[in-house]
């Protein structure tokens, strides 16, 4: 093995173990302080603090947890060498986008935001989906293909879950605690 590839090999190692978890961190922790900090300055009420901390803190975690235990329990390949935006910082975003989108909405929208959160489902798996699977100029395997499907089915649960924690923290945000 030449020493590039030691090189890179190492990076990967260390992107993954340290640099990304010490970057989900520092953000869930600036996340916890700005909310903090809002609703000591009066800045936030309490519900929204409340709403904003299960949608964003509670909703990482568990949908965090929730995909790397499916993707042990249905054994599926370790990520790809592809580095691509992280799928945690994703949903945090597309969370809080939801979570403000319901408690700021009047009584009479909420009902179509799940309409909204759905169509946002559909659009990155549609995104995914359409993506060439062509590998090494050949044509994937049987198993290839299934692998696929289970990654796409397991990105469809995991939206659900990050959709369903996001509607409740909109939920938090409009109701008085």
């Amino acid at each position: 093995m030449s020493i590039l590839e030691r090189l890179r090999r190492a990076s990967v190692w260390l992107r993954r173990v340290l640099i990304e978890p010490i970057l989900f961190v520092l953000i869930i922790a600036l996340v916890i302080g700005g909310l903090v900090f809002l609703w000591h300055y009066a800045l936030l009420p309490e519900r929204w603090l409340v709403g904003l901390a299960f949608s964003l803190v509670l909703g990482t975690l568990v949908t965090t947890g929730l995909y790397e235990f499916m993707r042990w329990w249905i054994n599926y390949p370790p990520k790809s060498k592809y580095r691509g935006i992280p799928s945690w910082l994703t949903g945090l975003v597309e969370r809080l986008v939801f979570t403000l989108a319901i408690g700021l909405t009047s009584s009479a929208e909420v009902p179509v935001m799940p309409i909204a959160m759905l169509g946002w489902l559909g659009l990155k798996l549609a995104v995914d989906w359409t993506r060439p699977i062509e590998i090494e100029g050949r044509k994937p395997t049987a198993d290839e293909v299934g692998r696929r499907a289970s990654g796409a089915m397991l990105a469809l649960l995991t939206g659900l879950i990050s959709m369903a924690f996001a509607f409740g923290g909109g939920l938090l945000c409009r109701t008085a605690v």
